[in-house]
């Protein structure tokens, strides 16, 4: 009975698919000054989950000093929603990634070429669904991304994140400045 569980729950749609980069979006490591290049088809494969209302970013041990502008070069980084670029566990951005989107962690993906990186996402955080990186061709014709309806909402999602966080940074930047004002009249 718990296999079965197990099985149904693997089957509900994945909401969000956080990528890893080196070896994974593109090949090579680009710290290491390797002569990167988008894997065959990722940007397509990137722009058919976003049309599907699929959300996606970025857990990867890297410098967003390099990685932002390479991304951005090849057209790419705007897909992308609080990617965690930086020296922390994989688990760990995972973590703030679905806190940032508001979203349940069995509603993630997780896509990388390491093993480790995925037994640790496995161990760590079971309800996150791995995939290995020589996979990714492939997701696009899996169930869990493969959404029962596609709405013009659900193709307009990754934006609709975007102008809820700007509405927030506004509301906190209005606050701040209200709590000055409060702060200066008493």
């Amino acid at each position: 009975m718990i296999t079965l569980v197990e099985d149904l729950a693997m089957d509900e749609p994945i909401k969000c698919l956080v990528w890893d980069l080196d070896n994974t979006i593109w090949t090579g490591t680009l710290l290491e000054k390797d002569s990167c290049r988008l894997q065959p088809e990722v940007e397509s494969i990137l722009q058919e989950l976003d049309e599907r209302g699929i959300l996606l970013s970025v857990a990867s041990a890297n410098d967003a000093d390099l990685v932002v502008p390479f991304l951005n070069k090849k057209g790419i980084y705007h897909y992308f929603l609080h990617p965690q670029i930086n020296w922390l566990n994989k688990v760990k951005n995972i973590q703030v990634i679905t806190k940032k989107l508001n979203l349940a962690l069995n509603s993630v993906g997780f896509i990388d070429d390491e093993p480790y990186e995925l037994e640790q996402v496995r161990q760590l955080l079971p309800e996150v669904r791995t995939y290995q990186a020589k996979d990714y061709r492939d997701l696009v014709k899996r169930p869990e991304f493969s959404p029962q309806f596609v709405t013009q909402e659900s193709k307009q999602r990754r934006k609709m994140y975007i102008q809820e966080g700007l509405k927030a940074q506004v509301q906190k930047r209005s606050q701040k400045s209200h709590d000055r004002l409060s702060v200066i009249e008493v």
